[in-house]
C-alpha cells in the first residue's frame, strides 16, 4: 500500500492440520494465487515452423 508498510508472512500452503491461519489471511492468499493463474492465460502464440528441421526430424523417427 501507498504510505504504509509491507508485512511479510509465510503461509504454509499445504493446509497442514498443526498450523491455523486466519481466514482473511487465507482469503488474501488465494486471491494472489486466482490473479497469478489468470495473468498466465494468454492467447496462443503462432510458432513458424522450420521446415529443414521438421523434415530431419521425420526422418529419424522414419529410421527407428
Amino acid at each position: 500500500p501507498r504510505g504504509g508498510s509491507h508485512i511479510k508472512v509465510c503461509v504454509d500452503v499445504r493446509r497442514r492440520a498443526e498450523i491455523a491461519v486466519p481466514q482473511p489471511l487465507l482469503n488474501l492468499f488465494e486471491r494472489h494465487m486466482v490473479r497469478k493463474q489468470q495473468a498466465r492465460a494468454a492467447v496462443p502464440q503462432v510458432v513458424k515452423a522450420n521446415m529443414p528441421q521438421m523434415v530431419l526430424l521425420k526422418r529419424q523417427l522414419e529410421h527407428r
